[in-house]
This record gives structure tokens, sequence and C-alpha cells, in this order.
């Protein structure tokens, strides 16, 4: 008797998320909408990586619009003026006035220069994998999936602004990049 009244208290329990889920799913959508809706967007990131052995820090002017992103290197000293243009799959980088054209590489998520066009393309085209509000925030995890390897990109939109504060990148369930925006995007 006790584990009936306890499998039936547990589904009470539980019946009330699916339909919170589904409406922090829909907020995740329009939201994302409405970031897509404000081009160009433009900030400064001050990001975070852990791409290989050790920590670094990156500051880039980060710019993007219908078709493309565009970073400056801001910080380290050495990289200032770097500047990178990604543009559907292909990748040109410049410095100085001389043009370079890499060859694209897979898992370009391992090189700093390159996780906030990702991020972009994720809200852009990514899967709507994970929606949780934390009062006035909300986070969304948007999905790119590249045959069985998978990135997220947790991006914290300010509920109210519909503006995203911050963005946490995960692969293989660890986080290996983060970035603040200022101002928010």
């Amino acid at each position: 008797m006790k584990s009936r009244a306890f499998s039936l208290l547990l589904i009470l329990l539980l019946l009330p998320f699916p339909s919170c889920a589904g409406k922090a799913h829909a907020e995740a959508e329009a939201l994302r909408d409405g970031a897509l809706s404000r081009f160009p967007l433009t900030a400064e990131a001050a990001l975070t990586a852990s791409l290989g052995e050790g920590v670094s820090q990156y500051r880039f002017s980060f710019t993007a619009s219908e078709d493309a992103v565009t970073l400056t290197v801001l910080e380290p000293e050495p990289l200032a003026g770097l500047q990178a243009t990604a543009e559907g799959p292909d990748l040109a980088l410049s410095y100085g006035g001389i043009l370079f054209a890499p060859e694209k590489t897979e898992g370009v998520e391992e090189s700093p220069l390159f996780i906030l066009p990702c991020a972009y393309e994720a809200l852009r085209t990514g899967i709507l994998t994970e929606s949780v509000r934390s009062g006035s925030t909300l986070f969304a995890a948007f999905t790119r999936y590249r045959g069985e390897d998978a990135t997220s990109y947790r991006f914290a939109f300010d509920r109210k602004s519909g503006r995203i504060d911050s963005l946490s990148v995960f692969h293989e369930g660890r986080e290996i990049a983060s970035a603040v925006f200022s101002p928010s995007l």
C-alpha cells in the first residue's frame, strides 16, 4: 500500500514539469528568433577556453550579420588585430592586410578563434536540446552535430530584454569554453 501511495505521489509531483519544460522550450525558441532578428549583433566577448593543456583568455570584438561573423582579437596583445571572418562553411583569416585561407578542419571548436562563429551557427541552425528558467534568466542549449560528434552551446538569455548575456560551450560532457558579452548581444 505504501509503495502505491508513494508511486501516486511521485506521479502527481512530476506531472507539472512537462508543461513547464514545454513553456521554457517555446520561450527559448522565441528568444532565439528575437536575437537573430537584431542584425548586426555587435559586442565584445571575454572568452575563457580550455582546449588542450591549460586555460587561455581572449577578448574579441564580435559582429554577426545574417550571413557572416567577423571577429577581431583584442587580447592577448601578441595577437591583437588578427581578424577572422566566417562565412558559411568557409573561413578566411586576415592579418595586416594579408589573407590566409586555411583548410577547414574537423572540430573547428578546437581553436578559440572559431568558438564564437560556431556558437552563432548553433544559435542559427542548432537543435534546442535544453531549456531551463532560473529567475530572470533562461538557459538554452543549442547543439550542433557533425556525424556522431556533438557540441552544445548554452546561451544565457535575459528573459525580459531577450539579450544574450553569456555562453558556455560543452563537448564530450565537459565545458571547454565560456564567454561573457559586453554589452549583451
